[in-house]
């Protein structure tokens, strides 16, 4: 029996391929819980220019860092678009966890902002 309370509600968008041009196509939104242990937004410099033989300009660029647990039994993948707090990441990773006896427990997802 897990001791994690997933109590969070999220949205997944399912990848369900490419369209002509490359562009991700997306299934219907779901909705289902997870449980959050890391939301992080921050702003970095950024490099503009890629050259560096001239002026070099910055910007500031949005990174956040999402890290979810999921029931054992959801479906997700790599791609995949999760929406939680108004914000929008990628599935990066989807690691399996396991209890002290060697059953899987729960997912924990990885994801990068879009």
């Amino acid at each position: 029996m897990p001791v994690i309370t997933m109590n969070v509600t999220c949205w997944v968008k399912p990848r369900q391929g490419s369209d002509a041009y490359g562009q991700p196509i997306f299934g219907k939104t779901r909705r289902t819980v997870c449980a959050v242990i890391k939301l992080t937004t921050s702003r970095q410099k950024s490099t503009v220019r890629v050259d560096s033989s001239g002026s070099v300009g910055h910007a500031d660029e949005e990174v956040a860092d999402i890290v979810l647990l999921m029931d054992k039994n959801e479906d997700i993948a790599f791609d995949d678009v999760l929406i939680i707090g108004g914000v929008s990441g990628r599935v990066s990773s989807v690691r399996q966890r396991y209890d002290a006896m060697g059953r899987l427990d729960h997912l924990e997802v990885g994801a990068t902002v879009e």
